[in-house]
């Protein structure tokens, strides 16, 4: 058995020899009874740092030029345009003069533009 093994196994503090030598422990690295029993002793004080409070989370302000308050979302306009039976795909969609220009692909191959107002669909 490795003798460092064997004086961790044995719990072995000091000088030890376990037949194949002598091995001797840094005096760093040796450590009293007392030593022991206070470090064990020592109590931290409670932390008197209190913690920082949760940001405000602002309301959404809507940026000028966008669509009004209480619009549909434009996720539910797309919905709306993918469910109709002609729409192949969406190429493109723009916000101009306060609707949305949707520009879709019909299954045959002609493009469709559909200008949406935001409150309504």
């Amino acid at each position: 058995m490795n003798q460092l093994a064997a004086l961790l196994l044995l719990g072995v503090l000091g000088n030890a020899s376990l037949g194949g030598g002598d091995i001797a422990i840094p005096a760093q690295a040796q450590t009293t009874q007392a030593q022991t029993t206070q470090a064990q002793n020592t109590v931290q004080a409670p932390s008197t740092e209190v913690p920082d409070p949760p940001p405000v989370v602002q309301p959404a302000i809507v940026p000028p030029g966008g669509p009004p308050a209480g619009s549909l979302s434009l996720s539910q306009i797309i919905a709306q345009i993918e469910s109709r039976p002609d729409c192949a795909f969406i190429r493109d969609i723009d916000w101009v003069e306060g609707r949305y220009e949707v520009e879709y692909r019909t299954r045959d191959g002609r493009d469709r533009v559909l200008k949406i107002d935001p409150r309504t669909g």
